[in-house]
């Protein structure tokens, strides 16, 4: 830990091809045991639907900033296919970053080119610079974070909302008026029925 706290530590090194290498080829008949399919199944489509749900919130993003349809069903099966060859080396699953998506329009990406070249900017960064990235604290990334997810916001309503600002003062008059209006009411119409019970007894004992 520095003095901002936790470090994001020591990155898994992507040279050591022999344990790529293993993890494709320590394959078991096990696996592929039905139990152990119904065990992974429900993780799997876990994994799957928030992966798309992110694919798709990515994708609305860039369609937001550059005013332009995405193919959502070919991110889709992109998507698929990528997590399918990873999985074969050991790979995670992964899946469309709004975060990233805004950083490359942000920094002049335009074209299906700028994910490619974001792609080989990591692979060279944790390669390369692992040591340093180490480095880096995690409350500088949750600044960063924070800062995208002020961008992801949609500010529209906001602004509907602020030009709206003197009708809704009214709105605690609206509906708190009726309510106390109402509460009175029942208020003397129990008084009311008390009184006459009160008369109907005098006028027995009478």
């Amino acid at each position: 830990p520095g003095h901002l706290g936790a470090t994001i530590g020591p990155l898994p090194s992507l040279l050591d091809v022999s344990a790529i290498w293993r993890s494709l080829f320590e394959v078991t008949p096990q696996v592929f045991a039905p139990n152990a399919i119904l065990a992974i199944l429900a993780p799997a489509a876990g994994i799957a639907i928030v992966a798309s749900v992110l694919t798709l919130l990515a994708a609305r993003t860039v369609e937001d900033l550059a005013g332009a349809r995405t193919g959502s069903n070919r991110e889709l099966m992109a998507q698929g296919l990528g997590n399918l060859v990873g999985a074969l080396f050991g790979g995670l699953p992964v899946a469309g970053s709004p975060a990233a998506s805004i950083a490359s329009y942000q920094g002049g990406g335009r074209t299906r080119f700028s994910a490619l070249w974001l792609s080989v900017l990591l692979v060279l960064g944790v390669t390369l610079a692992a040591r340093w990235i180490a480095t880096f604290p995690l409350a500088a990334l949750a600044g960063v974070m924070l800062v995208v997810a002020f961008d992801l916001v949609d500010r529209a309503p906001l602004k509907i909302l602020r030009d709206l600002r003197a009708e809704l003062r009214l709105v605690p008059l609206v509906v708190v008026l009726p309510v106390a209006v109402g509460e009175e009411r029942r208020r003397a119409d129990e008084d009311q029925a008390d009184d006459g019970e009160h008369r109907s007894v005098d006028a027995r004992v009478r």
